[in-house]
């Protein structure tokens, strides 16, 4: 690639995040009503641009709805991925959902914008407990008779905690997260001793970076 191309990429790239980034800004703010235009504006980029990366304006909103998604999601795996136990995988994916929120709001006011729709991604990134949920059932961790209602009502509850964080800057957010993440672990058949135990363990350090 020659030097004339790759800035021009370069330059792509940062029109293609200065929308995703208005865009996320509009979901979090519930304004999916504004034009393209005013997207555009807020992104500071030309109007004619937009159609150089998206061919409408809900093709987009998908978009940044998407990327809020996986950023959360990729984080956690990131993270939680050295956690062999299942158990505690949870526990610390939890847990650790709480203290992102403080770290990155608008990326999780964009998630509370899409409701359950974030528990049934259709992206496998787009689950981060499905697939621990399998394995902690599969070896006797938990106790969950339907994995998709298990994920679906540990999804909503967490959507619902997340909200009640957004709305309350003057929790706790890590003593929050971790009661909160030890009543749903008894919800999926951990006994509140061994939950107790879990949501006591150190966590994976979040990086200084996430948020600024």
């Amino acid at each position: 690639m020659t030097v004339v191309a790759g800035r021009r990429e370069q330059r792509k790239a940062e029109t293609r995040g200065a929308l995703l980034s208005a865009a996320r800004t509009v979901l979090a703010e519930r304004r999916t009503s504004v034009s393209i235009r005013e997207i555009t504006t807020m992104a500071g980029v030309g109007f004619g641009s937009f159609f150089n990366h998206f061919e409408t304006k809900d093709a987009l909103l998908h978009a940044a709805f998407t990327d809020s998604v996986e950023t959360y999601a990729g984080m956690l795996n990131a993270l939680c991925r050295t956690i062999e136990d299942p158990a505690e995988a949870v526990s610390a994916a939890l847990r650790l959902t709480g203290r992102l929120q403080r770290r990155l709001p608008q990326h999780f006011q964009v998630l509370l914008s899409g409701g359950t729709l974030v528990t049934l991604h259709t992206t496998e990134i787009g689950s981060p407990f499905i697939r621990r949920l399998q394995a902690g059932n599969e070896s006797g961790r938990f106790v969950v008779p339907d994995l998709d209602r298990a994920n679906l009502s540990i999804g909503g509850a967490t959507l619902g905690f997340v909200q009640l964080l957004d709305l309350r800057p003057d929790l706790d957010a890590a003593k929050e997260s971790d009661e909160f993440t030890w009543r749903t672990l008894m919800t999926l058949g951990v006994s509140q001793v061994e939950a107790q135990r879990l949501v006591a363990l150190p966590l994976p350090p979040i990086p200084d970076w996430v948020g600024e």
